[in-house]
Protein backbone atom coordinates (compact mmCIF):
# COMPACT_ATOMS: atom_id res chain seq x y z
CA UNK A 1 0.00 0.00 0.00
CA UNK A 2 2.79 2.22 0.49
CA UNK A 3 3.55 1.93 -3.19
CA UNK A 4 -0.02 2.78 -4.16
CA UNK A 5 -0.03 5.78 -1.86
CA UNK A 6 3.29 6.99 -3.28
CA UNK A 7 2.08 6.47 -6.83
CA UNK A 8 -1.15 8.35 -6.09
CA UNK A 9 0.81 11.19 -4.52
CA UNK A 10 3.13 11.44 -7.50
CA UNK A 11 0.32 11.29 -10.08
CA UNK A 12 -2.07 13.58 -8.19
CA UNK A 13 -1.57 16.53 -10.61
CA UNK A 14 -2.25 14.26 -13.60
CA UNK A 15 -5.23 12.71 -11.82
CA UNK A 16 -6.64 16.15 -10.99
CA UNK A 17 -6.07 17.38 -14.57
CA UNK A 18 -7.83 14.35 -15.99
CA UNK A 19 -10.63 14.61 -13.45
CA UNK A 20 -11.11 18.28 -14.41
CA UNK A 21 -11.11 17.28 -18.13
CA UNK A 22 -7.82 19.07 -18.69
CA UNK A 23 -9.49 22.28 -17.44
CA UNK A 24 -11.36 22.56 -20.74
CA UNK A 25 -14.63 23.70 -19.10
CA UNK A 26 -12.78 26.37 -17.08
CA UNK A 27 -11.00 27.64 -20.19
CA UNK A 28 -14.24 27.59 -22.20
CA UNK A 29 -16.04 29.57 -19.50
CA UNK A 30 -13.25 32.08 -19.17
CA UNK A 31 -12.49 32.68 -22.85
CA UNK A 32 -15.73 32.12 -24.74
CA UNK A 33 -18.42 32.89 -22.15
CA UNK A 34 -16.42 35.65 -20.46
CA UNK A 35 -15.35 37.09 -23.80
CA UNK A 36 -18.94 37.08 -25.02
CA UNK A 37 -20.07 38.92 -21.88
CA UNK A 38 -17.25 41.43 -22.30
CA UNK A 39 -18.16 41.97 -25.97
CA UNK A 40 -21.81 42.33 -24.98
CA UNK A 41 -20.89 44.97 -22.42
CA UNK A 42 -18.79 46.90 -24.92
CA UNK A 43 -21.55 46.77 -27.54
CA UNK A 44 -24.09 47.92 -24.96
CA UNK A 45 -21.83 50.78 -23.92
CA UNK A 46 -21.28 51.78 -27.57
CA UNK A 47 -25.03 51.65 -28.20
CA UNK A 48 -25.89 53.72 -25.14
CA UNK A 49 -23.19 56.35 -25.55
CA UNK A 50 -22.61 56.64 -29.29
CA UNK A 51 -25.70 55.43 -31.15
CA UNK A 52 -28.30 56.65 -28.67
CA UNK A 53 -26.28 59.80 -28.04
CA UNK A 54 -26.25 60.70 -31.73
CA UNK A 55 -29.94 59.86 -32.16
CA UNK A 56 -30.94 61.88 -29.10
CA UNK A 57 -28.74 64.79 -30.17
CA UNK A 58 -30.27 64.80 -33.64
CA UNK A 59 -33.73 64.65 -32.08
CA UNK A 60 -33.02 67.69 -29.90
CA UNK A 61 -31.50 69.62 -32.82
CA UNK A 62 -34.47 68.78 -35.05
CA UNK A 63 -36.95 69.81 -32.35
CA UNK A 64 -35.19 73.16 -31.83
CA UNK A 65 -34.92 73.83 -35.56
CA UNK A 66 -38.58 73.04 -36.09
CA UNK A 67 -39.55 75.24 -33.16
CA UNK A 68 -37.42 78.07 -34.59
CA UNK A 69 -38.86 77.49 -38.06
CA UNK A 70 -42.44 77.40 -36.83
CA UNK A 71 -42.40 80.07 -34.14
CA UNK A 72 -39.87 82.55 -35.45
CA UNK A 73 -39.76 82.24 -39.21
CA UNK A 74 -43.37 81.35 -39.89
CA UNK A 75 -45.37 83.05 -37.14
CA UNK A 76 -43.25 86.17 -36.71
CA UNK A 77 -41.69 86.37 -40.18
CA UNK A 78 -44.16 85.22 -42.81
CA UNK A 79 -47.38 85.69 -40.85
CA UNK A 80 -46.08 88.95 -39.40
CA UNK A 81 -45.33 90.34 -42.87
CA UNK A 82 -48.70 89.25 -44.24
CA UNK A 83 -50.51 90.69 -41.23
CA UNK A 84 -48.56 93.96 -41.55
CA UNK A 85 -49.51 94.28 -45.23
CA UNK A 86 -53.15 93.56 -44.35
CA UNK A 87 -53.13 96.08 -41.51
CA UNK A 88 -51.50 98.72 -43.72
CA UNK A 89 -54.05 98.13 -46.47
CA UNK A 90 -56.88 98.37 -43.93
CA UNK A 91 -55.56 101.70 -42.62
CA UNK A 92 -55.05 103.12 -46.11
CA UNK A 93 -58.59 102.09 -46.96
CA UNK A 94 -59.80 103.88 -43.84
CA UNK A 95 -57.95 107.04 -44.89
CA UNK A 96 -59.38 106.87 -48.39
CA UNK A 97 -62.86 106.14 -47.04
CA UNK A 98 -62.91 109.04 -44.54
CA UNK A 99 -63.66 111.88 -47.04
CA UNK A 100 -66.34 109.83 -48.79
CA UNK A 101 -69.38 110.72 -46.74
CA UNK A 102 -71.98 110.60 -49.53
CA UNK A 103 -72.53 114.37 -49.87
CA UNK A 104 -72.18 115.66 -53.39
CA UNK A 105 -71.23 119.17 -52.29
CA UNK A 106 -68.19 117.73 -50.45
CA UNK A 107 -67.09 115.90 -53.62
CA UNK A 108 -67.44 119.12 -55.65
CA UNK A 109 -65.47 121.02 -52.97
CA UNK A 110 -62.65 118.39 -53.07
CA UNK A 111 -62.59 118.45 -56.89
CA UNK A 112 -62.46 122.27 -57.01
CA UNK A 113 -59.78 122.34 -54.30
CA UNK A 114 -57.70 119.85 -56.28
CA UNK A 115 -58.15 121.88 -59.46
CA UNK A 116 -57.10 125.07 -57.66
CA UNK A 117 -53.96 123.38 -56.32
CA UNK A 118 -53.11 122.19 -59.85
CA UNK A 119 -53.68 125.67 -61.29
CA UNK A 120 -51.41 127.24 -58.67
CA UNK A 121 -48.70 124.67 -59.35
CA UNK A 122 -48.98 125.19 -63.11
CA UNK A 123 -48.90 128.97 -62.70
CA UNK A 124 -45.75 128.75 -60.60
CA UNK A 125 -44.10 126.47 -63.13
CA UNK A 126 -44.91 128.88 -66.02
CA UNK A 127 -43.33 131.81 -64.18
CA UNK A 128 -40.06 129.97 -63.69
Amino acid sequence: MKTAARLAARLRPLHTALERKLYFDDLYGLVLVGGTHLLKGLCCLFDNLIVDGVVNLLGRVTRRLSRFSGDVLDVRGVDGAVNAVGEGTWRLGGLARAPQVGRIRNYILFALSGAMVLLVLLANSWRS
